[in-house]
């Protein structure tokens, strides 16, 4: 009987704690359309040639932050990058000065012509640079509580390099384990581009 007492509360705190999750997700659902729908009525702040020391992505980013003049907070802020076959969005949203949400998509480089493929030698190529045949499409969404990922999810997609390069709507996101949101890398982030955000105002 005590076997079975302890394994009934154990299942129950897993449930509990399983609702607690989808109650976070849901709300911060909420306040991701909020957010949006608030959007117009801010003002744009825009910060360009910067990037953290610590957190140093191989190009400079372009940010634009939206600020609302009610509540006198930035509410959400853009941030976009690109290199060679690489390109990345990024958002950011705020709640009362916390993160509660990133979305990301973009791509980077799949398969790459060979020297062969196009018919040059391997010195050729080397000067002309590669192309790429196919690019890994990906969108991410993590979910913050209390400066905390709670849920993380991902969906990517090889694609051809003649198509849109992005994940189509009919791939399903992939429940992911939190710890690969870097959470507190993310969060030291956005703590210095908001500062500069904020200086540039």
């Amino acid at each position: 009987m005590k076997i079975f007492t302890v394994a009934f509360l154990i299942l129950i705190s897993f449930i509990s704690i399983g609702q607690t999750e989808d109650e976070s997700v849901s709300k911060i659902r909420k306040w991701f359309k909020a957010t949006e729908a608030n959007l117009e009525s801010c003002v744009q702040v825009k910060l360009n040639d910067w990037e953290a020391d610590t957190y140093y992505s191989g190009y400079t980013p372009e940010f634009i932050g939206f600020y609302d003049t009610t509540k006198n907070e930035l509410i959400k802020v853009d941030r976009y990058g690109a290199a060679d076959w690489h390109e990345l969005w990024t958002s950011y949203y705020f709640k009362d000065g916390k993160l509660f949400f990133i979305f990301e998509r973009g791509y980077t480089p799949g398969e790459m012509y060979t020297a062969k493929d196009l018919g040059i030698t391997e010195e050729e190529l080397w000067e002309r640079g590669q192309d790429a045949k196919t690019c890994e499409a990906f969108e991410t969404r993590a979910y913050y509580v209390n400066d905390k990922v709670v849920r993380y999810l991902k969906k990517e997609q090889e694609v051809s390099v003649e198509s849109k390069i992005k994940v189509s709507s009919e791939v399903k996101s992939v429940k992911k384990d939190v710890a690969e949101a870097n959470a507190a890398v993310e969060i030291q982030y956005t703590k210095q581009f908001i500062a500069m955000l904020k200086k540039s105002m």
